[in-house]
């Protein structure tokens, strides 16, 4: 059905009215018709075509790309045959994109460029090496499946933090409750009978008063110096590089897991490059762009520097200060023995272990961590309601 607006002249006077039908014919107007305006409803399908796609969706074309170029299909034909399964307009706009560069005998990463907020940092660096060996086939395998792993490495970090989130949320909102409506009642009744009450019972009843009055007032202005840090962080680079060193040098548990995250996306993408036999170099500059953290990203750039003013591969590692005694023999032994990307390999395995074993023990330990600190709230607020109330029942049978 379409919607109209009709203006009409009626008693010397300018009416207006709206009605909706699929003919107009087969409607009851009124008299003395100015002007009939027909309505654009919003279309929400497309609106919904127009919106970015999320980040798997992203990652899924790229595999389902990759698929078909392993099939021996040609990258224009495999391109044409996505437009037409694909519905999401925002893909469908890089597909075009990188369309039009081909058939334009342009570089498809310059195509690309203009997606880069919202692609994966190794995405168009991985288009570059495209353009410089032209074998579209080993690049795209390559990225489709350092972005799988990549993309199940940050589904298991989120897997193994949601249930600790999940408890602190549920137990804040419990005792947002408790002190709303249960802890003011037996406050009344310890007013009422006026009783020395203990020190755990007067600390209870003063976070019950802090958290009824300035509870929202304290998480506002938590948020608000939460986005100020984060935009002074984004303004000026040595505030994340600092907030970065903190986190991996200082910050317990999760400083390590996170160097952990980091170096295991960092070997995951140097394997599959130097599989793909690229120069080790130009492997550890696309590599590099995997790590999000400044102050590692800044120790493993340095590698590069070493390696071009001639030192070796294992002293470049090895000055990074980020690596133990059995990182560096491996690399050195796969230097001297000439065979560096076995060294890698074995390396990528040991990370992606030792990144499980992080995920599992961040579990085991957060887990007791957090029923011990839950079990303690609870018998301190139990004590401190019913010790008074104690007191009080021994002062009544006296």
């Amino acid at each position: 059905m379409n919607k109209y607006k009709i203006k009409y002249q009626e008693n010397q006077k300018i009416k207006s009215k709206t009605i909706r039908t699929s003919s107009l014919e087969n409607e009851d107007l009124p008299n003395n018709i100015i002007k009939i305006e027909e309505l654009k409803q919003p279309n929400y399908k497309n609106l919904q075509h127009l919106s970015k796609a999320n980040e798997e969706q992203i990652i899924e074309l790229f595999i389902q790309l990759s698929i078909m170029l392993e099939s021996n299909i040609l990258l224009p034909d495999a391109i044409k045959i996505l437009l037409k399964s694909i519905k999401n307009r925002f893909l469908q706009n890089i597909l075009k994109d990188m369309n039009s560069a081909l058939e334009n005998g342009r570089a498809v990463y310059k195509a690309l460029e203009k997606y880069e907020k919202d692609l994966d940092l190794i995405i168009i660096p991985f288009f570059k090496i495209f353009e410089q060996n032209g074998n579209i086939k080993s690049v795209i395998t390559a990225l489709s499946t350092l972005l799988k792993i990549k993309m199940k490495n940050k589904r298991d970090l989120k897997t193994s933090l949601r249930y600790p989130i999940l408890v602190v949320v549920t137990f804040i909102f419990a005792m947002g409750l408790i002190f709303s409506f249960v802890i003011p009642k037996f406050e009344n009744i310890f007013l009422q009978y006026q009783m020395q009450l203990p020190m755990a019972t007067i600390m209870l009843l003063k976070l019950k008063n802090f958290f009824i009055n300035y509870s929202l007032h304290t998480f506002v202005l938590l948020v608000l110096f939460y986005f100020f840090v984060k935009y002074l962080i984004h303004k000026y680079e040595r505030l994340m590089f600092l907030k970065d060193e903190f986190l991996i040098k200082y910050l317990p548990i999760f400083g390590k897991l996170s160097k952990n995250y980091e170096l295991y996306n960092f070997f995951v993408a140097l394997d599959i490059l130097l599989k793909s036999k690229y120069e080790f170099h130009l492997c550890m500059e696309n590599a590099s762009l995997l790590i999000k953290n400044k102050y590692l990203l800044a120790r493993m750039s340095s590698i590069n520097k070493y390696l071009k003013n001639g030192k070796s591969i294992a002293y470049a590692f090895e000055s990074t200060d980020l690596f133990d005694e059995l990182v560096i023999s491996l690399i050195r032994s796969g230097e001297v023995g000439n065979s560096i990307d076995i060294s890698i390999q074995r390396l990528q395995v040991m990370y992606e272990k030792e990144f499980d074993k992080r995920v599992k023990n961040l579990t085991s330990v957060i887990e007791p961590l957090f029923f011990i600190l839950i079990s303690s709230l609870i018998l301190w607020i139990m004590l401190a309601i019913f010790t008074p109330i104690w007191n009080m029942s021994e002062m009544l049978n006296i």
